[in-house]
């Protein structure tokens, strides 16, 4: 349900009413983490955590942690370390008490403040360990709360295709949730990434949505971003004169609700636009204002372009001694964050002041490091746009067969009622004969069920549930033959546990099984559906890709083999972690048996191996 900001201090006097419940705690709680109320500035906010703690029932230590977690993640917007700290400090506690949910989010609430106060790469681990427990548990909220999270990283260090796909599948996750205002809310994100690939039309339509939705519920902070977003966009779609009213409603928005970092964000805007327009000294205004704002709020991950623009401010006003001191402070910064797209911007910046210094040498320097850098980019933007492809048709495959089973079984439902209606006339017609009848179909049945299991479990592994040697063997070479016909791609996965023997030695083989059963749910989430997985024996398993060739195996290996490598085994083992290697072969022209793929997959799985586990190699 939406709720509007005029009805929060309502909500507040409400709760300030009520004693300690832990149904009106939980109420209070979902409406918090799920957006439904939204405190108009931080007062408001201080004023809903006093009102929930209040609610919070003595001696309840989970909902302690659900408080906190909440507590975590909002009353901090202007202390980014102080932030920091607590979610440290939470994370331990969670750990302690075993709390995997409450694990999550402290994780998520960590990386969030890492984010701002040390480097995005900090943050990158600790959403990547919240997403896994968030998997492993299958809660479809915080996986997209996840997904969303390093969606958001990734897309500000330039890898905008893996960005939007994490936004897109973050909201089929809040879908699956039933969290529509989470979605709702992840559309900014999703129009900021297709803004950064240079999609504009789309970028724009997304931020009109948002626009509409951020105002219709009153919320401040969504209708800053709104504003700071379509300010970025005009001005990198070349409108920077309508960029300039955007980025100072964000500012008065922004002020109005006391965010001093939401302020510092626009500043620095104002200041890009206005290096852009030429108006220098506007933007050193600009840029000090924005920096004591960072400062006030511990926040760290833009000082890198505070450097950069004070840089071409100084530059444009003649002051190209200093603005070199700007580009060195600036490089550093954007060279630990790894983001090409600031430093080709700081190259091509700083080859023009060592020209108008007379430093001939270190201009050609620049200029060959800006020409190296925007060939990283087109390369970067054609790994991505292939990523995109990737994603956008395995999405379609997916859609479509999800669409072909809904009328498979709705086929089956009909067939069943019209089959149901027969056998009322058989039942009537067949009356004194039924108890036999009965008998005798019942026995049947029986029969056949005993049949069925039996070959499923001929065909399954007992450990892991996927299919056993002999039923990966059947599949594969059933798909040989399918694409041998069709003239289809296929593709094999040889998947080997790094170092799994010294798993089982150093902590025994229940512990080993234990291990296995994580490996192959985390690969099973990263397989598409119509890929099958098969053990083949040991820590040893199969996939076949059915119509994959070499990029999308490619892609699909290395999802397999980041979603072990993030598997946090802590509550198994502490500091256990695995690995695995992956061999790929493909079908050639021709080829009719499987045994070919089998022998080339194992020999890319011995180069992989060979070349220090954790890897994915294929075939020459």
């Amino acid at each position: 349900m939406l709720l509007v900001a005029s009805l929060t201090l309502a909500s507040v006097t409400a709760c300030a009413e009520s004693a300690p419940s832990a149904a009106a705690f939980d109420r209070l709680a979902d409406r918090l983490d799920g957006n439904e109320l939204v405190p108009a500035d931080m007062v408001e906010t201080n004023q809903l955590l006093a009102q929930l703690h209040a609610l919070l029932p003595a001696g309840d230590a989970r909902r302690e942690r659900v408080y906190r977690a909440l507590y975590c993640e909002m009353a901090f917007a202007n202390d980014a370390r102080a932030g920091l700290a607590y979610a440290s400090s939470a994370l331990a506690d969670a750990r302690r008490a075993g709390d995997i949910h409450a694990q999550i989010d402290f994780h998520y609430c960590q990386g969030q403040y890492q984010a701002l106060a040390t480097t995005g790469d900090d943050a990158l681990v600790n959403y990547n360990a919240g997403l896994a427990l968030a998997r492993q548990v299958n809660d479809a909220e915080r996986i997209g709360d996840g997904l969303t999270l390093r969606g958001t990283v990734e897309s500000l260090q330039g890898d905008q295709a893996r960005g939007l796909v994490d936004f897109l599948e973050a909201n089929r996750s809040y879908a699956r949730a039933g969290k529509h205002v989470l979605a709702e809310g992840n559309l900014l994100d999703i129009a900021s990434a297709y803004r950064r690939l240079g999609e504009y039309d789309e970028a724009r339509a997304y931020l009109e949505q948002s626009r509409v939705w951020a105002e219709q519920r009153h919320d401040t902070g969504s209708q800053i971003q709104v504003h700071l977003d379509l300010g970025y966009l005009d001005d990198d779609s070349g409108n920077s004169g309508a960029a300039i009213p955007e980025l100072k409603k964000a500012l008065a928005l922004a002020r109005q609700i006391s965010d001093q970092q939401s302020a510092a964000t626009a500043l620095l805007g104002l200041a890009e636009v206005y290096n852009g327009q030429r108006e220098y000294q506007p933007a050193i205004d600009a840029l000090k204002r924005a920096g004591v704002a960072f400062a006030a709020v511990s926040d760290q991950s833009s000082t890198a372009m505070l450097h950069l623009q004070y840089g071409i401010a100084h530059a444009g006003m003649g002051q190209h001694k200093l603005a070199l001191t700007d580009y060195a402070a600036a490089e550093a910064g954007m060279t630990a964050d790894k983001n090409v797209r600031y430093l080709a911007q700081l190259y091509a910046a700083r080859a023009r002041s060592d020209y108008a210094l007379g430093l001939l040498q270190a201009a050609v320097e620049d200029l060959q490091r800006t020409i190296n850098a925007n060939a990283e980019l087109d390369l970067m933007a054609r790994r991505q746009q292939t990523f995109l492809m990737s994603y956008q048709f395995d999405t379609a495959r997916r859609d479509l067969e999800n669409r072909r089973l809904a009328a498979d079984a709705a086929l089956g439902k009909e067939q069943i009622d019209s089959l149901e209606q027969v056998r009322r006339w058989q039942r009537l017609a067949l009356l004194l004969g039924g108890v036999l009848t009965l008998l005798l179909a019942w026995l049947a049945l029986r029969q056949i069920q005993h049949l069925r299991h039996y070959k499923r479990m001929a065909m399954t592994d007992v450990l892991t549930g996927v299919a056993n040697r002999r039923g990966i063997e059947k599949v594969l070479a059933q798909e040989v033959q399918r694409a041998h016909e069709a003239g289809h791609e296929l593709s094999l996965l040889h998947l080997d546990v790094d170092d799994f023997k010294q798993i089982n030695d150093s902590h025994g083989h229940q512990l080993g099984d234990w291990a296995l059963l994580r490996i192959v749910a985390a690969c099973k989430e990263a397989l598409r559906q119509f890929d099958q997985l098969g053990r083949w024996g040991g820590d040893e398993f199969y996939v076949v890709l059915p119509n994959t060739g070499a990029d999308a195996s490619v892609l699909v290996a290395e999802r397999l083999r980041g979603n072990v490598e993030a598997l946090d085994l802590d509550d198994i083992c502490p500091q256990l972690r695995v690995s695995v290697s992956v061999g790929i072969s493909r079908i050639r022209p021709g080829e009719t048996s499987a045994d070919a793929m089998i022998r080339r997959a194992d020999v890319a799985l011995y180069r992989a191996k060979h070349g220090g586990n954790n890897r994915v190699e294929s075939e020459p």
